[in-house]
């Protein structure tokens, strides 16, 4: 089936009160996507489109996560998918690392829901990518807290000290990393970890230095460290990324 008629095919099962799609093309910094239970994209928006690189829908719509994704990103995806759809609850707040087909990583914050027929059945799943830098920016509203924030933006590739942003935020340890995730949707540590992630894969892609120079240079302790949450986060090794994408 053409591409825009299966898109056609799928809005016009959806329940009237579904009706998402009219706002699709009118938000430029949120991608909005619908899928259809075998994870096939049918519904995206132009921010989506350009996210991706290319220039016209139907070169994304039909295609699933696997197809546009590194099979690790892919099956997280899917997975969430899956678990939507069953339960028929949606998932907030999700924090994650998503390449463009150019391998350039960014942190997005997700949020899924079901997609109902007008006969109330659960027939895919629909939902929002923003930028977590953007989602981040509304979010952090404690000044002391975005000191702290920033002071890890600055220095991730550097022995970072949780006690001591904890102690200058007049916080606990606990306290300090309840209130952090509370409005940054990540623990100091997990913060570090993603930012060092980031700064690896510029370098992989941009650079040919060696492997242990780019581990240390973001930040971590080895490369043992290094290929461990660098396949964590993508899916991939920093070879295989920097074959992929270098």
């Amino acid at each position: 089936m053409d591409p825009l008629r299966r898109k056609r095919a799928f809005i016009g099962s959806i329940r009237t009160d579904s009706l998402f799609h009219v706002l699709f093309d009118h938000l430029q910094d949120v991608c909005l996507f619908a899928k259809d239970r075998d994870g096939r994209l049918m519904v995206v928006n132009q921010a989506l489109v350009k996210r991706f690189g290319v220039r016209d829908e139907r070169q994304i719509i039909g295609k699933t996560d696997l197809d546009l994704h590194p099979r690790g990103h892919a099956d997280k995806y899917r997975v969430d998918d899956l678990r939507v759809m069953a339960s028929g609850k949606p998932m907030l707040n999700i924090v994650e690392l998503f390449l463009d087909l150019q391998g350039i990583p960014t942190w997005h914050v997700t949020n899924k829901m079901p997609v109902l027929s007008k006969d109330g059945r659960v027939i895919g799943v629909m939902g929002t990518i923003e930028t977590y830098e953007a989602r981040r920016t509304l979010g952090l509203t404690n000044k002391r807290l975005l000191q702290a924030y920033e002071h890890i933006r600055t220095h991730f590739h550097e022995e970072v000290s949780v006690r001591d942003l904890a102690a200058q935020c007049g916080l606990s340890v606990r306290q300090f990393e309840r209130k952090f995730r509370e409005q940054v949707w990540a623990t100091p540590r997990e913060l570090i970890m993603r930012m060092r992630v980031q700064r690896a894969c510029d370098s992989l892609r941009e650079t040919t230095s060696p492997l242990l120079d780019i581990a240390l240079s973001s930040g971590f302790y080895d490369q043992a460290s290094f290929n461990r949450h660098f396949k964590k986060h993508l899916g991939l090794t920093p070879g295989e990324y920097r074959r992929r994408f270098g």
